[in-house]
């Protein structure tokens, strides 16, 4: 039984490995002295370009004072770095990872009492041991009803209402959005925010927690609190479609994220789920 379960992790891990090398990057925009090198190519380093599409093993290197915005071509998710880093894309886009998992799990819950927005120690509910409630997750069943979930949204179906819980956008004035969700309901809940890119049907969730940062862990909104100022921006184009999901029982975020990547809106079966949802 334990090298069937050790043959499955392998084949999994294969998989998004496999997935990781395949995905391809775009330059959104970079400043100061940002420089490339393609893996396999001649040993000198060249300037990077605006729009210039990049693999998971080439390698970029920042001046001290640089900066650069990756941007994942298939899910259409923004990584910012910056100097010094001499690394391959993939190394830099995992830091970056990790790094937006920090600011959510510092950001996450804050207080609507008396309209006063302080932090709240009750940020994060771990699941442990792959358990959601009594029951283990089956995490290809649960993208599964995320992407029928999602194509909804996409067929310009009227959105549900959801009593006691909001989902408000705010544009940035650099085209981005950043997003507050509110839980004025007398249930906890674990609140995120699904990204649908209409262009390539893929699915992604906006607040990932990465076990470097806290394995297991996913963002819950408890009763009467909302969830703001989480210094996380998103793509706001007319490709970018974005629903806010809230489930009553804890999930590993990541391994989630991870799954959505075999999914698609375009291959999605209707389905029943007692996931909330709305857009």
């Amino acid at each position: 039984m334990m090298k069937r379960i050790l043959s499955i992790l392998l084949c999994l891990t294969t998989g998004w490995i496999c997935a990781q090398a395949q995905t391809k990057y775009r330059v959104g925009s970079f400043k100061g002295d940002v420089q490339y090198k393609q893996r396999g190519s001649a040993p000198s380093w060249k300037t990077v370009e605006l729009d210039l599409i990049l693999e998971a093993p080439d390698s970029i290197s920042l001046a001290e004072g640089s900066m650069i915005r990756i941007i994942d071509t298939e899910r259409n998710r923004i990584y910012n770095s910056r100097g010094a880093v001499k690394e391959p894309v993939y190394k830099i886009v995992n830091e970056a990872k990790n790094s937006l998992a920090a600011r959510i799990l510092r950001g996450m819950n804050i207080s609507l009492r008396g309209d006063k927005r302080n932090t709240i120690a009750h940020s994060m509910k771990v699941l442990g041991a792959g358990i959601r409630g009594e029951q283990a997750i089956d995490y290809d069943e649960l993208a599964e009803q995320l992407a029928w979930i999602g194509a909804q949204a996409c067929s310009g179906a009227k959105s549900p209402k959801l009593d006691g819980i909001t989902l408000k956008r705010y544009k940035l004035s650099g085209g981005e959005l950043d997003f507050e969700f509110e839980n004025r309901t007398e249930q906890d809940y674990h609140i995120n925010v699904l990204h649908v890119n209409k262009r390539t049907h893929s699915l992604s969730l906006c607040y990932v927690i990465t076990p470097e940062i806290k394995a297991n862990a996913c963002p819950i909104t408890p009763s009467g609190f909302c969830s703001c100022a989480m210094d996380v921006y998103f793509p706001d184009t007319t490709d970018d479609v974005y629903i806010l999901i809230a489930l009553k029982e804890p999930y590993d975020s990541n391994a989630l994220d991870n799954e959505l990547m075999y999914h698609r809106t375009d291959k999605a079966k209707k389905t029943k789920t007692d996931i909330l949802y709305m857009w």
